[in-house]
């Protein structure tokens, strides 16, 4: 018995739980073992039940100490998470901080909005953009972001995160997609006190966790000295451009002085010879109109060159044209250097516009002489006609392809202080030039001219070793050039009918016009001004068919009398003639509604020809 309850209180030490279970069932196998001896002891009885009574109370102090350890146990443990939720929590905070922190340093405006449209975020740099602070701004809805830009509550931008919309898109210029990032530029009339500025917007979705969108953020710059800087480039470039134009057109003005001046001997010699001799104005007359062409195509040659023409593309005499120029640059560039031409007369026709090639010659004529500079040197100006074959290709300076076929090739080489690489990649920039005082526009609108034409250009150059330029323009084909003789060789006998209201203010002119017009079968009425060519055409519309006038006339210019006529009667035919330049007619007037154009000077013939197709298509 004795053992059992040593063993007993040894396990007590261990587990509180067997204790009480022990001490429960110990009362119960001592009634056992006194019933099962023959004469108990009562002191052993005694004993028994209070060792029972003490290993009862040792049990529950024992349960008592182990309840509290797992209390303190769970209670360290739930501090330890507290610990831990508030060390995150702080985080969480410094990280919230951080990010205002961010927010707020940020140099762009900056705002953000909820997927129900609510500001949440309003920085302070925006805040000085539009001076309304983030306490008025959290929170908000219905658009509330949108009015210190625009003066109204609308979409913005960001809103098309949430739902595109082609009519909110045109609002924006250069507006950009990337990924689901939009920018654009849009100017807001509300900002700065009403006085407005440009901005650039980039706006971004904001997703949670699950990538689905729960707002939208945007960043907005004010561009307005940007906007103003790249305006006032501009107008520096243009301004820029004219001088290069007006600096082209004084080097040109020697040459073409000297140029009319020759044109003008001519004429007025052969007048004189005329008169003195009329039996030999036969002869003369050809030459004077020879000479007068020319002076025709200087002019169209100089508004060209002031944008005020179209291309006129005809059957042209290249040597004849090239030995011309050439003898109008000899005076205009300096005399220390020479040019040397190897122009052969059997050189092919071509189909262009005259002024144009002219231009392009003088603009690599003037180049090569510059780059010569004070030394003496020479360029040297060929004409060839050359064939491109199929297999065996030229390529330009580009590195493209020219395509085969037979070709004039124009080419002018000097022995100047020639071209590093760097330079030939950008002598065809509009404003790039090597000289303090180069015209800067020459290449680039030499590229234009000749891509115009279908043609080609190849360049070599080394420094110190001179440049070469050549210049392939397309053989006008044989049938193309028989067609164009025929043309030529083949003077209408047409003759019209009706009356002509006649307005020009130029006494000499309305005469040969008059007479010419009634040469042709027309009965003309004349009219000095607009405003006389509207009363007799009020007073006479029954009789006039066609009218044709000036533009530049005193009192009613031609545009507003072309306007008042066509008020009266719109389908009235009316040919403008002009000496502004067809670009400046057709800029005012639409094309459609001018019966047909007339470019002075213009000959016999032009006048037939307009006048007829006007006739036969009404």
């Amino acid at each position: 018995m004795a053992v059992i309850v040593r063993l007993i209180n040894r396990i007590a030490r261990h587990n509180a739980i067997i204790i009480v279970i022990v001490a429960i069932v110990a009362p119960l196998l001592s009634v056992t073992c006194s019933h099962a001896a023959d004469a108990p002891s009562q002191i052993d009885s005694i004993i028994l039940f209070v060792t029972a009574a003490v290993l009862i109370l040792l049990g529950f102090f024992a349960w008592n100490i182990t309840l509290k350890r797992q209390v303190k146990a769970q209670t360290e443990h739930l501090v330890s998470e507290i610990a831990g939720h508030r060390q995150a929590e702080d985080s969480l905070l410094q990280i919230q901080q951080q990010l205002e922190d961010i927010i707020q340093f940020l140099p762009d405006a900056t705002l953000a909005i909820d997927r129900e449209k609510r500001i949440i975020i309003w920085n302070r740099a925006i805040e000085k953009m539009t001076g309304i602070p983030a306490a008025e701004m959290m929170g908000k809805g219905d658009y509330a972001y949108t009015i210190p830009f625009y003066g109204e509550a609308r979409p913005q931008l960001m809103d098309l995160l949430f739902e595109y919309r082609d009519e909110l898109a045109a609002q924006y210029l250069n507006l950009s997609r990337e990924g689901d990032t939009f920018t654009a530029e849009v100017f807001c009339s509300a900002m700065y006190n009403n006085k407005g500025a440009w901005i650039f917007i980039k706006a971004s979705p904001l997703h949670d966790n699950s990538g689905n969108i729960i707002g939208a953020i945007e960043s907005i710059r004010d561009i307005s000295d940007l906007k103003q800087a790249e305006q006032q480039k501009l107008v520096m470039e243009q301004q820029l451009q004219q001088a290069h134009k007006m600096e082209s057109l004084g080097v040109l003005t020697g040459g073409i002085a000297h140029d009319f001046n020759n044109i003008l001997a001519v004429i007025i010699c052969n007048c004189s010879l005329a008169l003195q001799r009329p039996q030999l104005a036969g002869e003369l007359i050809p030459e004077i109109e020879t000479a007068a062409q020319r002076a025709a195509e200087l002019c169209r040659q100089m508004l060209a060159y002031a944008g005020k023409t179209q291309f006129f593309m005809k059957q042209v005499n290249i040597s004849a044209l090239l030995n011309d120029m050439l003898k109008m640059l000899k005076s205009t560039i300096s005399q220390n250097v020479v040019i040397k031409p190897l122009i052969p007369a059997d050189i092919p026709a071509i189909k262009a516009d005259a002024a144009q090639i002219r231009q392009v010659i003088m603009n690599l004529i003037i180049n090569a002489a510059e780059a010569i500079g004070e030394a003496q040197g020479e360029v040297c100006v060929s004409l060839t006609k050359t064939e491109i074959r199929t297999g065996q290709p030229e390529k330009d300076h580009l590195g493209k392809i020219i395509p085969p076929g037979w070709y004039i090739c124009l080419e002018v080489t000097d022995n100047g202080c020639g071209m590093d690489d760097v330079t030939k990649k950008r002598i065809f920039e509009p404003f790039y030039s090597t000289k303090f005082t180069g015209r800067g526009l020459g290449m680039s609108e030499n590229l234009g001219i000749i891509t115009a034409h279908k043609g080609a250009m190849q360049i070599s150059s080394q420094p110190g070793h001179g440049s070469s330029f050549k210049i392939y323009l397309p053989v006008l084909t044989s049938d193309a050039a028989r067609e164009a003789l025929l043309q030529q060789a083949a003077p209408s006998a047409w003759q019209g009918s009706g009356t002509i209201l006649l307005a020009e203010d130029e006494p000499q002119l309305m005469t040969v016009a008059k007479n010419l017009m009634k040469a042709l079968g027309f009965t003309v009425f004349e009219a000095t001004n607009g405003q006389e060519a509207l009363e007799l055409y009020r007073k006479n519309a029954e009789y006039i068919n066609l009218v044709v006038t000036d533009i530049g006339m005193p009192i009613m210019d031609g545009y507003e009398l072309f306007r008042e006529l066509k008020k009266i009667t719109p389908e009235l035919p009316i040919i403008i003639s002009s000496g502004f330049g067809d670009v400046d007619v057709t800029s005012k007037i639409t094309g459609g509604e001018i019966a047909g154009l007339l470019s002075k000077p213009y000959r016999f013939d032009q006048l037939r020809d307009v006048l007829r197709s006007v006739a036969e298509r009404k």
